[in-house]
């Protein structure tokens, strides 16, 4: 369901790729719970489809219901993937905050 949402959004169908991503999250949080895996790369493939500038409350809504989770957890016990996932989500609340950090160290 997953694969067809993200040709669907390559299509430019980009509420029928929300609508499926939508039920696949829904199914995934009630098969696997909110901290499982394959649930986060759900979640995070639907907040990618929110990446307008006038979706960013959306985005963010998202973020919270779904990924806010990867924020108190310690690395050891996320996946590569969810590790990932946690940079990306954090880059987006915090405006890269991190990367600016990394340029005035070089300096």
């Amino acid at each position: 369901m997953t694969n067809l949402a993200a040709t669907r959004n390559a299509q430019g169908e980009t509420a029928e790729a929300r609508s499926l991503l939508l039920e696949a999250l829904t199914v995934s949080r009630r098969a696997f719970g909110k901290k499982n895996a394959v649930t986060s790369e759900i979640a995070w493939r639907m907040v990618s489809t929110y990446d307008r500038p006038h979706e960013t409350a959306r985005r963010k809504n998202l973020i919270l219901e779904n990924l806010s989770w990867l924020a108190k957890e310690p690395p050891s016990r996320l996946t590569g993937q969810q590790k990932s996932i946690k940079g990306r989500v954090k880059g987006l609340l915090f405006g890269g905050r991190s990367a600016k950090r990394q340029g005035k160290r070089g300096k």
